[in-house]
């Protein structure tokens, strides 16, 4: 055997280890979308063995609503164009559906493609989106005025429908104004001088009344907290 074999056999070999041991899915289909080559990581994320997907068709295992939007991914390969960061759902052995991350690309008639479960990830993310939804909707609907405003500049960031209803203003409108300039002038001082004390930790709340210019002029008294 030449030495140009024995390096080709090496490096194959290499491959193979290296293909047998990753902890991400590794996966060969064909221009059918049919299964040539997968790695262990199959069996240990998915608990599918050889016989399940040797020759199986890929699609058999994604989400049904997933579907379409797989077939497309694959067309787009045929292109050519790889395929990065494409999530679908692929279901275990036990019937459930696990969230994996994708990257892939065509090489003639065969799609390589590598795999990484995110379901953890994806859930979190899906659960810190309810929870800011909650928030929203609680700050949005609270009976009383709450509003956000930076320190520095005194620009209004956030302000509920109660509060721009106490003013007068719209959301976009009290953007353009200031904490400083929708409270009474003679009130201005003394609001500040309580908000230093409560920043410097000099007392234990912030509360102080005072009076709001509304947008038609008049004057409206507010305990702020």
């Amino acid at each position: 055997m030449s030495n140009s074999e024995d390096d080709l056999r090496h490096r194959s070999n290499q491959l193979d280890v290296f293909f047998d041991t990753t902890l991400d899915l590794l996966l060969i289909l064909n221009g059918e979308g049919r299964v040539v080559r997968f790695n262990p990581a199959w069996k240990l994320l998915l608990g599918y063995s050889a016989n399940d997907l040797d020759d199986a068709r890929f699609l058999d295992f994604v989400h049904p609503s997933d579907t379409e939007a797989t077939w497309g991914a694959l067309a787009r390969m045929r292109a050519p164009m790889a395929v990065v960061d494409f999530v679908n759902r692929v279901r275990q052995r036990t019937g459930n559906y696990r969230f994996l991350e994708w990257r892939a690309s065509a090489r003639g008639d065969l799609v390589y493609a590598a795999a990484r479960d995110i379901t953890d990830r994806h859930l979190a993310e899906e659960n810190l989106r309810y929870s800011e939804a909650r928030l929203r909707a609680i700050f949005e609907q609270a009976p009383i005025g709450v509003a956000e405003v930076d320190l520095e500049t005194g620009q209004f960031h956030l302000a509920n429908q109660r509060f721009c209803e106490i003013l007068g203003y719209s959301p976009e409108e009290l953007r353009a104004h200031t904490f400083q300039d929708t409270i009474h002038p003679e009130d201005l001082p003394k609001c500040v001088a309580s908000l230093k004390e409560f920043l410097a930790g000099e007392v234990g709340e912030f509360k102080c009344e005072k009076r709001y210019i509304h947008k038609d002029g008049r004057v409206v008294w507010v305990a702020l907290q």
